[in-house]
């Protein structure tokens, strides 16, 4: 017979949820999410977020008072803003745990884990703190990738009501006209010593992309690189091959395609002040920006079965 829940130290922990998502059916799943992480040895205080930004804050206090894990219950962008305070409060032993509850939940698919937040909440007890490498875009950490090009004039294009309602459709059809209108840029890439010409320019900490696409088929969150892949194609119906070629995994091998592996530091270049999306979120930035990485600079509540540390294939 399994021992009672009462009969367990229960570790403290702290959840970061947004309560303008929550209508009454809701509000019950977040009561069973409570009592799936108490079932899984976390006793967890429910923190509601009042703003954009404001999980960084509370995941970063909530380190600071020794909390054994933070849950945040959301999207990847909720993930990211959780992950940047565990950052800044460079605690290692506060570890991130993901309930998601987002439109496509990248992080979780390349981490194993369920994307239903209550199935996740049932499925911590199985989990180990791993360490998880982070990149720096200008400073600003992310978890899975940065990117520019067509993907982020997507993303800028997206209604986000029509995405509250129809999800990844939503995305699609704004993808579809944003590689209609899109005038394909160059950007100038500059890593590991060598400077080439791109149009599209993704640096990634996971293989997955969209939500099943393997832009980044070696990425690893804990090898302590980043996988560059870069994309010098110009015109729609160049991108539109380039697209077919991702979704049946056979993108690389293209020669207008390029794959490196980032150790240290890389820049992006644009010929003006640009947009670039940091793990799903669109963000301005300069003309140029730097991207770093930041070997094992958080933990993260996963399998011990997936990561770098158990891939023999490399």
């Amino acid at each position: 017979m399994a021992p009672r829940v009462e009969s367990v130290a229960l570790r403290p922990a702290a959840r970061v949820f947004n309560p303008k998502a929550g209508q009454r059916e809701r509000s019950r799943s977040l009561d069973a999410i409570l009592r799936a992480l108490a079932e899984s040895g976390y006793d967890t205080e429910a923190i509601p977020t009042q703003a954009a930004g404001h999980a960084i804050e509370i995941a970063r206090s909530a380190a600071q008072r020794g909390v054994a894990a933070v849950f945040a219950l959301g999207g990847d962008g909720t993930a990211r803003e959780v992950a940047e305070g565990l950052y800044l409060a460079a605690i290692p032993k506060t570890a991130l745990g993901l309930l998601p509850g987002g439109t496509t939940n990248v992080l979780a698919k390349a981490l194993g884990i369920p994307c239903d937040p209550l199935a996740a909440a049932r499925a911590v007890a199985a989990y180990t703190p791993r360490p998880f490498d982070i990149g720096l875009a200008n400073g600003k950490p992310f978890l899975m990738m940065v990117s520019v090009g067509l993907d982020v004039e997507a993303l800028r294009a997206t209604n986000s009501q029509l995405k509250r309602r129809f999800g990844r459709a939503a995305v699609g059809l704004a993808a579809l006209k944003a590689w209609w209108t899109y005038d394909y840029p160059e950007f100038t890439v500059t890593a590991n010593g060598e400077t080439h010409k791109a149009t599209f320019v993704a640096v990634s900490n996971i293989e997955l992309y969209g939500g099943k696409f393997r832009l980044a088929p070696r990425a690893q969150f804990d090898d302590g690189k980043l996988d560059l892949v870069s994309f010098s194609g110009k015109g729609r119906w160049a991108m539109l091959l380039f697209a077919l070629a991702l979704a049946r995994g056979r993108h690389i091998e293209r020669s207008d395609t390029r794959r490196r592996e980032i150790e240290s530091a890389m820049a992006i270049s644009a010929n003006q002040s640009s947009c670039a999306q940091i793990d799903g979120d669109v963000t301005a930035v300069r003309a140029r920006f730097d991207i770093q990485m930041k070997a094992k600079a958080i933990s993260i509540l996963a399998r011990s079965d997936v990561g770098a540390s158990k891939d023999t294939t490399r």
